[in-house]
């Protein structure tokens, strides 16, 4: 007895179907990967500013200057370089300095008492209120901490 055994047309055809409705609900989970990407590193970017305006806020707070408010004599000692501070906080220039990016994916922009780091694949922003960007806004009074939020990339 020779028996050959194999798929026949309708369930190769079922098969290739159902394959077809899985690619169409999987793909667009793996579509937006790069928005994903550029908030997730955004997410580190403000860690960083986090850190940075901590440390300067204790070298203010050791120097007993971290109640005034934005002078050119505002300033703390942070690895050898004079750090202008407000309320005992960097100021927007000050942070931008403090932070390390890739100078190759990312830009920076100084947007009024704010710092804004966005991806440089992106237009530039104009406010704090555009998309996939980290925003950090320097303290207007004693007492208050800066403004650090990522705004997610869509």
């Amino acid at each position: 007895m020779n028996k050959q055994s194999g798929f026949t047309l309708i369930e190769l055809v079922v098969v290739i179907i159902i394959l077809g409705i899985l690619a169409a609900t999987a793909a667009p989970k793996f579509m937006n990967l790069s928005a994903d990407a550029y908030t997730s590193t955004l997410q580190g970017v403000k860690i960083s500013m986090q850190g940075a305006s901590a440390l300067v806020n204790s070298k203010a707070i050791v120097k007993g200057n971290q109640n005034i408010g934005f002078g050119l004599t505002n300033t703390v000692n942070l690895d050898n370089n004079e750090v202008l501070i407000q309320y005992g906080y960097p100021i927007a220039t000050a942070m931008a300095g403090l932070i390390e990016l890739d100078v190759d994916d990312y830009a920076t922009v100084t947007i009024g008492n704010s710092l804004v780091v966005y991806p440089k694949a992106l237009a530039t922003p104009t406010s704090i209120t555009a998309d996939c960007i980290v925003y950090y806004v320097v303290p207007s009074g004693e007492n208050i901490k800066p403004t650090i939020e990522v705004t997610p990339c869509i």
